[in-house]
């Protein structure tokens, strides 16, 4: 895919404003996904998983990777020897690119305008990298903190255009109700080719 054309294709998802526009994009991109991005420069997950793996260091931690696309971030932590590992997302086509990477010990479906169809308290720890969108204001984050063990930890990256007045928000909420704490928060790069940055942040589930 060329540089025009990709562009174009992430402004689009960037701006979608519902998740049939997002599932339509992602089942014709996702056996070039990983290519195309890392041609973009897309340190996202390798930034996230850092900072994931900077305070959970148990290896056979159970982890939800939410919105896991076609499973870098899976690919990633297993690599750095956790197994235990369950995948979600909304896309069919991008599961299966992540089914091949042999990361996970599960993936699901996944409608993260709803509910999180898990236990409170069934992970140590969730991650969910350039997933959240205004769609999923008021709900995404509180379950992401909802279904994670106390004590453990919660990491989002989110691109700036989600994250003010939307992902910001609803993290303020989650601190004054005392459900979390915030560890760490920066803002820093998300695609290098075109400097474009996204917020880190790490939650810890009070």
């Amino acid at each position: 895919m060329g540089n025009t054309e990709l562009d174009q294709l992430i402004q689009k998802l960037v701006n979608a404003t519902n998740q049939q526009e997002k599932l339509s994009a992602y089942k014709s991109w996702a056996s070039r996904y990983d290519d195309d991005l890392n041609q973009k420069g897309y340190v996202a997950p390798e930034l996230s998983v850092s900072l994931l793996t900077e305070h959970l260091q148990h290896p056979d931690a159970a982890i939800y990777d939410a919105g896991c696309g076609t499973g870098k971030v899976g690919s990633l932590l297993s690599k750095q020897g956790y197994t235990n590992i369950r995948g979600a997302d909304f896309s069919d086509a991008m599961l299966e690119v992540a089914e091949a990477s042999e990361s996970y010990a599960q993936l699901e479906i996944a409608d993260y305008t709803k509910a999180i169809e898990h236990d409170t308290h069934s992970f140590d720890a969730a991650i969910s990298v350039g997933v959240y969108c205004k769609e999923f204001a008021g709900l995404f984050l509180s379950e992401l903190v909802r279904i994670v063990k106390p004590g453990g930890y919660v990491v989002l990256s989110c691109r700036p255009v989600h994250f003010d007045g939307y992902a910001e928000s609803d993290i303020e909420t989650l601190v004054e109700s005392r459900k979390a704490k915030v560890l760490n928060k920066r803002l820093a790069v998300y695609m290098s080719e075109d400097d474009s940055q996204a917020w880190y942040i790490a939650l810890q589930v009070l």
